[in-house]
C-alpha cells in the first residue's frame, strides 16, 4: 500500500464485503429533471430515467485493503472538474480518488450462508455514489 495513501475504515463484521454495481435504465420513463445531453449515458441516447445501485454484500475470503478501480470515474472526474470550477472542491481531490484503498471488494461471490439482512440506504436525489459510502461500510 502507498505511504500517502487514503485507506477506509475497515469493516467491524465477521465477513468481507463485496460490492456490485448495476445501472439501470428506465424505458417506460423519461427523465424530467434534466435535458442536458451530457447527464445522460451512451447507452441512454432516448433520454430515459437512469439509475445507479451499488450493492454491498458479505462475501469469503480476507479482509485485506485494495486499491479502488473506479467503475464511475470518467463521470467522477467530470462532476469533480464542475465542483473545481464552482469552487466547491480543489483540484488536488482528482489525485486524491486515485489514492484511495477500501476493503469493499467489486463483483466477487456472495457468501454461501443462506440468509443475511438487507440494508436500503438512499441518500437523495442530488447525491453521489461516492458521497455516502462511508456511511454504508461502517
Amino acid at each position: 500500500m502507498e505511504e500517502s495513501c487514503l485507506l477506509f475504515p475497515e469493516p467491524l463484521g465477521r465477513y468481507a464485503v463485496g460490492t456490485k454495481i448495476f445501472h439501470l435504465i428506465d424505458k417506460n420513463r423519461q427523465e424530467l429533471y434534466s435535458c442536458n445531453k451530457e447527464d445522460f449515458s451512451s447507452l441512454n441516447p432516448a433520454h430515459h430515467r437512469e439509475l445507479m445501485i451499488k450493492l454491498y454484500y458479505p462475501t469469503k475470503g480476507e479482509k485485506k485493503p485494495f486499491k479502488v478501480d473506479f467503475p464511475v470515474m470518467p463521470y467522477w472526474e467530470k462532476f469533480l472538474a464542475t465542483e473545481i470550477q464552482r469552487g466547491q472542491v480543489t483540484s488536488k481531490i482528482l489525485s486524491d480518488v486515485e489514492r484511495i484503498y477500501t476493503y469493499s471488494r467489486p463483483n466477487v461471490p456472495l457468501h454461501p450462508s443462506s440468509s443475511f439482512p438487507l440494508i436500503i440506504f438512499c441518500p437523495g436525489m442530488i447525491a453521489v455514489l461516492m458521497h455516502t459510502q462511508h456511511f454504508v461500510k461502517a
